[in-house]
């Protein structure tokens, strides 16, 4: 049985990659969860290494979600459903 995407995620990185996305570098992200900027970039690192894919997009302007990247982070910012 192959393992999943979601199977390796923990709430930690959905929190990093959530950060991410939205503050647009790893130097902010890392500033509001608080983190030291190169434990949050070895964090995502080492979770695209694992999971043998891209979440995000490099560029000299910042980062941004790949369709990879996306799907757990659309995931965990959607609004929770009333029980």
């Amino acid at each position: 049985m192959s393992m999943s995407v979601y199977d390796h995620l923990e709430f930690k990185h959905l929190k990093s990659i959530v950060a991410i996305a939205e503050e647009g570098t790893i130097t902010a992200a890392a500033t509001r969860l608080p983190l030291a900027q190169s434990a949050l970039s070895r964090q995502i690192n080492d979770l695209e290494d694992a999971l043998h894919i891209q979440i995000f997009e490099r560029d000299r302007g910042g980062m941004n979600l790949t369709a990879a990247g996306e799907s757990p982070s659309s995931r965990t910012r959607r609004p929770a459903m009333p029980i």
